[in-house]
């Protein structure tokens, strides 16, 4: 018996995939101390980015939860 089967893997890769994507949206230019660089501020950095990693969370949370097999109901 096997724990997780393909569709669980594929659904765990796109929720890796959507976490890394969050991550990127999230680099850029930091500021330093002698120049301030107000593209941090961004909405790109501030709430696109935090979005899409959480959704990539719940989406590897719910890679667990996926059940590729169906039951009959007419099967003994």
């Amino acid at each position: 018996m096997e724990t997780f089967k393909k569709v669980n893997y594929i659904v765990l890769l796109c929720g890796l995939a959507l976490i890394v994507t969050g991550v990127c949206l999230m680099y850029g230019p930091g500021s330093t101390d002698t120049e301030f660089c107000p593209d941090i501020f961004s909405t790109r950095r501030i709430k696109v980015a935090p979005l899409v990693c959480l959704a990539g969370y719940v989406t590897c949370g719910l890679s667990i939860f996926v059940n590729s097999e169906r039951k009959d109901k007419n099967r003994a």
